[in-house]
């Protein structure tokens, strides 16, 4: 029980300390931010592969000086690694996977970064990074199951579901291809740096929203 305690004094200290620092680097800004027009702002929908697989959802806003700030959402999935090699789920599988438990990983948060412009408008760099919170489920304590009869179809293991608050780091660097003044496509890597579980994604996806500065006329 101490262990846990000290363990969740940490997890706050943290917490306290990432949202200091998120909240000083935008404060650096707001003046710079509140002086110029907002010229661009826009959703994204991404999916991800790598240590685990997910889907990235954010809604972005960039202002005249090419700050962006971005809200985000994130679900991350892999098959849990506590699971046995010979695990199987049983009916209704009927062989189409091997369903294992999966761990899921679900954190929001807010980043911060720059756009980088090129001299073709259509190919922007994105580089921002922020913090997260979340909770993360693993499934843990497998123990072999025996069976209760001829009409037993349940998996061969019995396990536990670990439940984690998590918090941590995204970096997300992307390049975007402006296709239209609406719409667009995106590619990156997404890195999640935690508290319980840190993955790495390579991620495509699309935007869409305002894209391009509207130009005012004399």
């Amino acid at each position: 029980m101490k262990q846990k305690q000290k363990i969740m004094k940490i997890k706050i200290l943290i917490i306290a300390l990432l949202c200091f620092c998120e909240y000083s680097v935008i404060a650096q800004n707001d003046t710079l931010i509140k002086q110029k027009n907002i010229k661009c702002f826009y959703w994204g929908v991404n999916y991800g592969r790598g240590i685990t697989s997910g889907i990235h959802m954010d809604f972005s806003f960039v202002s005249s000086e090419d700050i962006l700030i971005n809200f985000f959402y994130l679900f991350q999935s892999e098959k849990s690694r506590f699971a046995p090699s010979d695990f199987a789920s049983g009916f209704p599988n009927l062989g189409f996977g091997d369903e294992i438990p999966r761990t899921h990983i679900n954190t929001f948060g807010l980043s911060f970064g720059k756009i980088l412009n090129t001299k073709n408008n259509s190919v922007k760099f994105d580089l921002h990074g922020g913090i997260l919170i979340g909770g993360m489920t693993t499934p843990c304590n497998f123990e072999p199951r025996g069976s209760t009869g001829w009409f037993d179809f349940g998996s061969n293991y019995t396990y536990q579901i670990k439940k984690d608050i998590i918090i941590g780091i995204l970096i997300n660097p992307k390049i975007d291809f402006i296709i239209s003044k609406s719409f667009g496509l995106t590619s990156g890597i997404c890195v999640n740096l935690n508290t319980s579980e840190s993955t790495i994604e390579c991620e495509l996806g699309i935007i869409f929203g305002r894209l391009k500065e509207h130009k005012k006329i004399n």
